[in-house]
C-alpha cells in the first residue's frame, strides 16, 4: 500500500463579512519511496471534500460559495407570494408567539386606530389585546400611573389625591404617552398647578392640530417649558434623530457646546423626555427620546437650519458606519449593539445620501446592508438593494447612480456564478471610469480580480489586485484606505498561493499582517496567521505551520470566533496526522469536531469524524473506527451532504474489507452506495475511481474475478480521464523519457537498467516489471496493468510511456 496523497489543506467552511477568507488550496506530496500508510483505495475525506465543504473564512464574502437560496416563511408555509401577509401582520403573528413564551408580555403602542388582527382585538381579552393610544380605560391608566410612581425618583409631594389625578388625566384624554410625561411632573410639582397649565397648553394649540396628537403635543410642551432658558435654542436640533442616539454622535451632529449640552441633558432626563441606557462594554450612553419629542421640536426649525442639520446628520452617520464596520472585527458584540440601536437613524441618513447624490452613497449602502445581514433583516436588505436599482431609472444621467446599479448587477452575476458575464460588465465599467484613481475605480478593479480568480485565471487576477494597490496608494490617506490596502494584500496573497507563487504570497500576507497589527485589528490578524499556516503547509513546513495556527487560535479565542477556532484545530489535526503525532492529532480533531457540532455545522463535524476514524483504522482500533465512520455517515445523511456520504460509505466499506472479511456483503453495499452517489456528480468534482477500487478488492475477496477486473479497468480509466490533472507524473518525467528513448534505441537498455534497479529498490517493483514487458514488446495498457495489478500511479506512468511512444 502506498501513502495516501493529501491534496487539501484548506480549513472548513465559515461565513463572515470579509471577502478575504482562505480559499481552496491544493498540493501534492508524492513520495520517492513506496510506503504503507493508507491503502490507495481508502477514501481520504479531505481530498473529496476539497470540492464541497472545506473553506476558510465582515463583508460580502469570501470565496465564494453562495448559500442555498432561502425560502421565505410564507413560501415554507405554502402561502402564495402574491397574497403574502403584510409586514405588520407578520410582526403581530410573531408578537403573539412572544407573548405566550414563559412569563413574557408584549405591550404594543401605536397611533393606528385598529390593528386589524384577530389576535389583537380592540377589546374583550387581556391575553392578547389592543389598547388604543388615543384613550386608555380609566382603570388601566391609573394602574399604569401607580406603577410609574413607584419607580425612582421618589415623589417630592407624596402620592397625590386620586380625584385630582383623574381630573388631570381627563384633560389629556387618558393618553398613555402623555401620562408618562405628566407623572414625571407630578413627582416634582403640585397636581393642581399642572391641571391649570395643561388646560392653557391645550387651548393654545393650533386649530389644525390632529385630535389624536394634541394630548401628546401638550404634554411634551409642558416638559419643554421646564427646560432652562439658556439652552432652549438648542432644543430643535434634536428633531433630526429617530427615537434617540448615542450621546457622542448626537453632540457631533447638533454642534451643541459641552457646557450647554450637560445642562440640556440634565433637563431632558428630569422631565422624562429622555431616558439613558447603558450598553455593556460601550463607554457612551444611548439617549432614548420620548416618542413625541422629535415631532414637536421639528416644527420649531427654520428651513435653513433644517438643511444644515440634515447635511451633518447624513455625513455623521456615514462616518459612524465606517467606524462600526472596522470596529466589528475587534469588538463585534459592542459594535452590533450600537448598530442595532442606531438603525432607525442609519436608514434616513442613507436615503438622504442617495437623494443628494453623495459620492460615498454606495459605500454607505454596502455598510448598512452588511449590518442588516448581521441581524438577519433579509427582507429589509433586499428592499434596500431594490431601491438602489431604482436610482438609475430616476436619473440615468447621474454617474454615481449608474455606478451603483451596475455594481449591484455585477455582484448578482457573481452570486449566481456567472463569472464571465460579471467580468464583461466590470470591464465595461472600468473603461467608463477612466484611468484616474478613485474609490469607484478601486472597487471595480477588486471585483475584476475576484472574477478572474473564480475562473482560475490567476495571472490576470494578480494584475488587477496589484493595479488596485497602485491606485489605492495614490488616494488620500485615511484609515479606510489603509484598511482596504490590507484587504487587497490578503486577496493578492490568496491568489499567489493558489498559483504556486509562495514567496510573493508570503510577502503580501506579511504586508497585510503589518497593517492589521498597526490598526489593532486582531480578527484580521488572526485570519492572516491562519492563512500563513496554510502557506507553510503547502511548502512542507509543518513546524512553522503549527506556530501560525497556534497564534491564530490565541487571537480567535478572546473574540469568540468559534468557527475560525474550529478550523484552526482541524488544520492542526492534519499537521499532526501527517507527521504521525497521533495523540496530538486526535486531541485536535476532537476539539474541532466538538466545536463544529455545537455550532450546528454537522457537515464539518462529519469531515472531522472521518479523520478520527482513519487514525483509529490505522492503529487497528476497528470498532472505534467503525463508530466514527457511522457517526459521520448519519450526519451526512441528515444534512443531505452527498459527497460526504459517499466518502463515509467508501471508508467504512474499506474498513470492513480489510479487517472483517465475514462482512463483505455489507462492505459491498456500502461501496455501491458511494458509487451510485459518485455517478450523479460531475466527474471532475469526485474521485470515482476510489469507489471502483474498493469494489474491485471486494470482488477479489469474493472470488468474482471478472467483476474485479472490470472495476479495476473502470478505476484506471476514470483516473486517467480526470480532467487531465495528473501533477504526480511531473516527478517521473525523466524516467518516462528514458524508457521511451530506450524503446526507440534498444542499445540504451543497459543505462536504463540502472535506473530500473534503483526504482525497484525503493519499492516500485510492479512498475519495473511492467516497464520490462514494454521493453520486450508489450503495448496494451490494460494487459500491462492487470498482469501485476498495478496501482493507479503505476498505471498512469505506464500509460504516459505508451502515449509518448505512440506519438513519436
Amino acid at each position: 500500500m502506498k501513502t495516501q496523497k493529501e491534496k487539501n489543506t484548506r480549513p472548513l467552511k465559515t461565513e463572515s463579512r470579509d471577502e478575504d477568507e482562505t480559499n481552496p488550496l491544493f498540493f501534492e506530496d508524492v513520495p520517492e519511496t513506496k510506503t504503507s500508510f493508507f491503502d490507495d483505495v481508502s477514501h481520504d475525506v479531505a481530498e473529496k471534500n476539497a470540492h464541497a465543504n472545506m473553506q476558510d473564512g465582515r463583508d460580502e464574502a469570501d470565496k465564494n460559495t453562495q448559500p442555498p437560496e432561502e425560502k421565505s416563511l410564507d413560501e415554507k408555509n405554502g402561502v402564495d407570494a402574491d397574497s403574502q401577509p403584510s409586514p405588520l401582520t407578520q410582526l403581530l403573528d410573531m408578537a403573539k408567539k412572544w407573548s405566550e413564551t414563559g412569563q413574557s408580555c408584549v405591550l404594543i403602542t401605536t397611533r393606528q386606530p385598529d390593528l386589524a388582527h384577530a389576535d389583537f382585538p380592540k377589546s374583550g381579552r387581556l391575553k392578547h389585546c389592543q389598547m388604543s393610544l388615543g384613550k386608555w380605560d380609566e382603570k388601566e391608566a391609573l394602574r399604569y400611573f401607580d406603577t410609574l410612581m413607584t419607580l425612582p425618583p421618589r415623589p417630592a409631594y407624596g402620592m397625590p389625591n386620586r380625584d385630582v389625578v383623574e381630573k388631570l388625566f381627563e384633560q389629556i384624554d387618558y393618553h398613555p404617552l402623555s401620562i408618562n410625561i405628566l407623572t414625571c411632573h407630578i413627582k416634582n410639582d403640585s397636581v393642581s398647578a399642572l391641571n391649570e397649565r395643561v388646560e392653557k397648553l391645550l387651548a393654545a394649540l393650533p386649530a389644525d392640530t390632529p385630535h389624536s396628537e394634541k394630548w401628546q403635543v401638550a404634554s411634551v410642551n409642558l416638559s419643554l417649558e421646564q427646560i432652562d432658558a439658556p439652552v432652549q435654542p438648542y432644543l430643535p436640533r434634536l428633531s433630526v434623530f429617530q427615537g434617540g442616539a448615542f450621546e457622542n454622535v448626537l453632540q457631533a451632529i447638533t454642534n451643541i457646546p459641552d457646557a450647554q449640552w450637560h445642562t440640556l441633558r440634565y433637563n431632558l432626563e428630569a422631565t422624562g423626555l429622555v431616558q439613558v441606557e447603558s450598553i455593556n462594554g460601550v463607554t457612551v450612553p444611548y439617549l432614548k427620546f420620548h416618542p413625541g419629542l422629535a415631532p414637536v421640536l421639528g416644527a420649531r426649525l427654520s428651513e435653513q437650519e433644517r438643511q444644515a442639520l440634515r447635511n451633518r446628520y447624513r455625513r455623521g452617520y456615514y462616518e459612524m458606519s465606517n467606524f462600526l464596520y472596522e470596529e466589528d472585527s475587534k469588538n463585534p458584540y459592542q459594535a452590533r449593539a450600537i448598530e442595532q440601536r442606531e438603525m432607525p437613524n442609519f436608514l434616513p441618513a442613507l436615503h438622504d445620501a442617495w437623494e443628494t447624490g453623495e459620492e460615498w452613497a454606495e459605500e454607505f449602502i454596502d455598510k448598512i446592508k452588511s449590518f442588516m445581514a448581521d441581524f438577519g433583516f433579509k427582507s429589509e436588505r433586499e428592499a434596500l438593494a431594490e431601491h438602489a436599482e431604482e436610482i438609475e431609472a430616476l436619473d440615468e444621467e447621474d454617474f454615481q447612480q449608474w455606478f451603483i446599479s451596475h455594481s449591484e448587477q455585477g455582484q448578482q452575476f457573481l452570486a449566481e456564478k456567472r463569472f464571465s458575464e460579471a467580468q464583461g460588465l466590470f470591464e465595461e465599467m472600468l473603461d467608463q471610469l477612466g484611468e484616474t484613481p478613485s474609490h469607484n475605480r478601486c472597487l471595480t478593479l477588486g471585483r475584476l480580480g475576484r472574477c478572474m480568480r473564480m475562473q482560475e485565471q490567476y495571472d490576470q487576477a494578480v494584475n488587477y489586485y496589484r493595479q488596485k494597490l497602485a491606485d489605492l496608494a495614490l488616494l488620500e490617506s485615511s484609515p479606510q484606505v489603509e484598511q482596504e490596502i490590507g484587504r487587497v494584500q490578503t486577496h493578492l496573497a490568496d491568489v499567489l498561493t493558489e498559483n504556486g507563487d509562495y514567496s510573493d504570497a508570503r510577502n503580501a500576507y506579511e504586508a497585510a499582517l503589518s497593517i492589521s497589527k498597526a490598526r489593532e485589528d486582531s480578527r484580521s490578524e488572526a485570519i492572516i496567521q491562519a492563512k500563513l499556516g496554510t502557506l507553510e503547509q503547502l511548502q512542507g513546513h509543518p513546524k512553522e505551520a503549527e506556530q501560525h495556527y497556534h497564534r491564530a487560535l490565541a487571537l480567535f479565542q478572546p473574540l469568540n470566533e468559534s468557527k475560525h477556532e474550529a478550523n484552526a484545530w482541524y488544520q492542526l489535526g492534519r499537521i499532526y496526522q501527517e507527521n504521525k503525532q497521533w495523540n496530538a492529532a486526535v486531541q485536535a480533531y476532537r476539539k474541532a469536531a466538538d466545536m463544529f457540532e455545537k455550532q450546528g455545522d454537522m457537515t464539518s463535524a462529519a469531515t472531522t469524524w472521518n479523520q478520527l476514524a482513519q487514525i483509529n483504522q490505522l492503529h487497528g482500533n476497528v470498532q472505534e473506527a467503525e463508530n466514527w465512520y457511522r457517526k459521520a455517515i448519519e450526519a451526512d445523511k441528515a444534512t443531505n451532504n452527498l459527497i460526504g456520504l459517499s466518502i463515509g460509505c467508501g471508508n467504512l466499506a474499506d474498513l470492513l474489507l480489510q479487517h472483517q472479511p465475514h462482512r463483505l456483503g455489507e462492505a459491498r453495499q456500502l461501496a455501491e452506495t458511494g458509487l451510485a452517489i459518485d455517478k450523479t456528480r460531475d466527474p471532475d468534482e469526485v474521485e470515482i475511481w476510489k469507489s471502483y477500487l474498493v469494489l474491485a478488492k471486494i470482488a477479489d475477496k469474493q472470488n468474482d474475478v471478472t467483476q474485479a477486473k472490470l472495476y479495476r479497468r473502470l478505476a484506471r480509466e476514470a483516473k486517467a480521464n480526470y480532467a487531465g490533472r495528473h501533477p504526480e507524473l511531473e516527478q517521473h518525467k525523466k524516467f518516462v523519457e528514458a524508457v521511451v528513448a530506450t524503446v526507440a534505441q534498444p542499445k540504451l537498455r543497459k543505462q536504463l537498467e540502472a535506473m530500473l534497479q534503483q526504482r525497484e529498490s525503493k519499492g516500485w517493483r510492479k512498475l519495473v516489471a511492467a516497464i520490462r514487458r514494454i521493453l520486450d514488446g508489450e503495448r496494451d495498457w490494460d494487459t500491462l496493468s492487470e498482469k501485476d495489478q498495478l496501482d493507479l500511479e503505476d498505471a498512469l506512468i505506464v500509460r504516459e510511456i505508451l502515449q509518448n511512444f505512440s506519438n513519436q
